[in-house]
Parts: C-alpha cells; sequence; structure tokens
C-alpha cells in the first residue's frame, strides 16, 4: 500500500447496550493516513457517562500517533468528569531518532487519586531510567464505579536506574487502613 486513507465514526446513543452498570452515550471518530510504512492515526470521543448510577459527566478522550508500525510515538488526553469529580490523564510515548522512547504520565488524576512519572528507554536496555509515582487517598472512591466496597489508601513507586551494566528496579508500595467488604488489613511491599 503505497498510501492509506481511512476514516471512521462510532454512535452509540445509549450505552446501557454495552453493560446494564453504564448510562449515556458515546460519539467518536478517527481516521488513519500516510504510507504503510510510516502512518498517522488519531481519534476522537465524547461521551456523556454515569456508571452504577453515578451523577452522569462529560469525558472527552483523543488519541494520536504516528510513525506507525515501525517508529511509533503518540499520546492520549482524557478529560470531564466522572462521578461528580473532574478527572484528567495526559500520556505520551515520544520516540527521538537514535530510537529511545520515552514514555509520560505528564498528569493524571481524579478524585483522590493521582500519578505521574517518566520512564526512558533505549535500544541498551541497561541504561533504562525514569520513576512513576501513584497515589490513591481513599479507595472508596471506586465504590461506586466498580459496585464494590473497598477503603483505605495506597502509595506506590517504581525507580528503574541503570546499576552496574544491568537495569535497576526498585518498587516501593504502601497501603493502609485497607479494607475490601468485611477483610481488613495493611500491606507493605518493598523489592529490588
Amino acid at each position: 500500500i503505497k498510501d492509506l486513507q481511512a476514516r471512521w465514526e462510532m454512535n452509540v446513543a445509549d450505552l446501557s447496550v454495552v453493560d446494564d452498570n453504564l448510562a449515556g452515550s458515546l460519539k467518536a471518530s478517527g481516521q488513519v493516513s500516510g504510507p504503510s510504512t510510516s502512518l498517522t492515526a488519531n481519534a476522537t470521543a465524547q461521551s456523556s457517562l454515569s456508571v452504577h448510577g453515578s451523577p452522569a459527566g462529560k469525558v472527552e478522550l483523543t488519541a494520536q500517533a504516528r510513525g506507525l508500525p515501525g517508529a511509533p510515538s503518540g499520546s492520549l488526553q482524557v478529560q470531564g468528569t466522572l462521578d461528580d469529580a473532574p478527572v484528567k490523564i495526559d500520556v505520551a510515548a515520544l520516540r527521538d531518532a537514535s530510537g529511545k522512547i520515552e514514555a509520560l504520565i505528564r498528569q493524571a488524576y481524579w478524585k483522590s487519586m493521582r500519578a505521574g512519572g517518566a520512564v526512558s528507554v533505549s535500544s541498551d536496555l541497561s541504561q533504562a531510567r525514569g520513576q512513576f509515582d501513584a497515589h490513591a487517598g481513599d479507595l472508596g472512591d471506586l465504590n461506586r464505579l466498580l459496585g464494590t466496597t473497598l477503603a483505605g489508601r495506597i502509595d506506590a513507586n517504581v525507580q528503574l536506574m541503570p546499576s552496574e551494566g544491568h537495569a535497576h528496579l526498585k518498587l516501593n508500595v504502601d497501603g493502609r487502613e485497607l479494607k475490601v467488604g468485611e477483610i481488613a488489613g495493611s500491606a507493605t511491599l518493598a523489592a529490588e
């Protein structure tokens, strides 16, 4: 294929046909174009969304990719309101001319949950480096969306760094006052 030009559209007027726990609507569209060795794709979606009876909120998504399939890079942004609270996600994967890939979580938040970080990986995996942090201040924020009973908080940190010719991974997860239904406790995980 010398050059591809494709477009698509989707309209779901009632999301309950997808799952009984959903209400609202979804409109999405996108396109793929370019030579088969370096395609560009993008998509947008808008939804009025309610999950398990949560207040309906507007959520918008934008996704872009280029350099497909051999040298991909792209981004994803989500913003709007979910379960009566602002939600924002901004992530990207970037590839430079040397082939190094950088994966970024520029911003991710909803209610008491936050995440961010960046990881860089080149063809020499021993030189990989980066850090990722996540925080869930109140797991109960998920109760209505998941249709379950959770409580507690979790903090997580992942570090990746070169060390003695290898990639070294360090992981720390701390869960406090955790509760799933009637089961309660705390947990800590540290790994290298």
